[in-house]
C-alpha cells in the first residue's frame, strides 16, 4: 500500500535502541501492531524530535514542564493511574495484541529522566510556540481519514476502537480527569496556553462519548472535518 514499513521500524528500532530490527516478511493478513506502524508513518519523526530539542535548549516553558515530568508528582500520578485495574486490563490487552507496552513505557520514562535541559525553567511562560511548531507538521485530515479507514477495514482495530470507546474506559477516564494532581495539572497547562479543553471535547466525539463534563466547548470534531477534508464521516457505530 505504498507504506514504508521498513524504514518506520528501522526509525523506532533506533530511537529505542533495540539494534536493527528484523526485515520484513510478507504474510497474510495484517495485525494491530501493522494498523498502529501506519498511524506513525504520518508523523514526521525526525522533524518533531528536532523540535522537541531546540525547544528544550531554548524555552523555558518548555523545560518547566520537562522538569514537571521528572518530578515526584508525576510520578505518583503515572503510578496512581497504572495501579487501576482498568488500566492493567487494557495493557494486558495490548500486550496479547503485540504491542510492547512495558518496553515503549520504560522508553518513554528513560528519555523523560535523561532530557537535560539547556536554560531555566520559566513557570510563567506560554507553550503556544512549541505546541505551534508540532502542529505545522502533523496532518490532521490524513490522521482523521485514515482513522476512518480503520474503522471501517480493519477488524483488529474496530477491535480496539471498541475497547478505548467503551462504557468502562469513559468512567475510568473520568476518575482520572477527578485526581487533584490531574486537576492541578490541567489548569496548569491551560495557563501555559495548552487548548485543553479543545482537545479533550476532540477526542471524546471521535470516541462517541459526546462532550466532557464541567465545561462546553464549541470545537466540534465535524468542524475539523468540513475544514481540513470535506466530505468526510468518521463511523459511529462498528
Amino acid at each position: 500500500m505504498g507504506v514504508d514499513v521498513q524504514g518506520i521500524l528501522e526509525t523506532i528500532y533506533g530511537l529505542l535502541e533495540w539494534g536493527a530490527p528484523p526485515k520484513a516478511v510478507k504474510k497474510s493478513g495484517r495485525s494491530l501492531l501493522d494498523d498502529l506502524f501506519d498511524f506513525l508513518a504520518l508523523i514526521p519523526l525526525e522533524d518533531l524530535m528536532a523540535i522537541v530539542d531546540d525547544h528544550l535548549q531554548t524555552d523555558g516553558a518548555f523545560v518547566a514542564v520537562v522538569e514537571y515530568l521528572q518530578g515526584p508528582e508525576w510520578r505518583e500520578l503515572v503510578d496512581t493511574v497504572g495501579a487501576k485495574p482498568a488500566v492493567q486490563d487494557f495493557i494486558q490487552y495490548l500486550t496479547d495484541a503485540g504491542i510492547p507496552v512495558n518496553i515503549i513505557l520504560a522508553w518513554i520514562d528513560d528519555v523523560i529522566k535523561g532530557a537535560v535541559p539547556g536554560t531555566d525553567p520559566d513557570e510563567e511562560g506560554s507553550l503556544r510556540s512549541f505546541l505551534d511548531e508540532v502542529e505545522a507538521i502533523l496532518s490532521y485530515c490524513d490522521f482523521l481519514l485514515l482513522l476512518n479507514e480503520k474503522l471501517q477495514n480493519s477488524p483488529d482495530f474496530q477491535a480496539l476502537y471498541i475497547e478505548v470507546s467503551s462504557e468502562e474506559a469513559h468512567t475510568l477516564v473520568e476518575e482520572v480527569r477527578a485526581l487533584d494532581e490531574v486537576q492541578r495539572l490541567t489548569q496548569r497547562l491551560i495557563y501555559m496556553d495548552v487548548k485543553v479543553e479543545e482537545a479533550l471535547a476532540w477526542v471524546y466525539e471521535i470516541l462517541g462519548w459526546g462532550e466532557p463534563e464541567k465545561f462546553k466547548v464549541s470545537y466540534r470534531l465535524s468542524q475539523t472535518v468540513r475544514l481540513f477534508c470535506q466530505p468526510f464521516a468518521i463511523k459511529q457505530q462498528l
